[in-house]
């Protein structure tokens, strides 16, 4: 389960570092199966990732995203400048 894991916590003590945890993320796109959200903080560009059989609207705050249950992939990535700066990702081993 996603919110038992050691990489949520990362995940979390990472978006309180970086002090995004309340920002409003906006709704990407969607390929293959994939819901990607993202928003910028100054110059530096914050991504989700979600794979998960829950809702989801254009709109959604950061701890609504890791509210959403049944996640089976989640991927939390920061890019400066096009450039890869971060990344941390779950993924669900038992899942199909």
């Amino acid at each position: 389960m996603f919110k038992k894991s050691e990489e949520y916590q990362e995940i979390v003590k990472e978006l309180n570092l970086n002090s995004i945890i309340d920002y409003n993320m906006n709704f990407e796109s969607y390929a293959d199966g994939i819901f990607t959200f993202g928003c910028y903080r100054y110059d530096e560009y914050h991504e989700f990732n979600i794979i998960c059989d829950d809702c989801f609207l254009n709109q959604m705050q950061v701890t609504e995203l890791l509210d959403l249950e049944r996640i089976e992939f989640f991927e939390y990535a920061i890019y400066l400048d096009d450039e890869l700066m971060d990344r941390r990702m779950w993924r669900n081993e038992t899942a199909r």
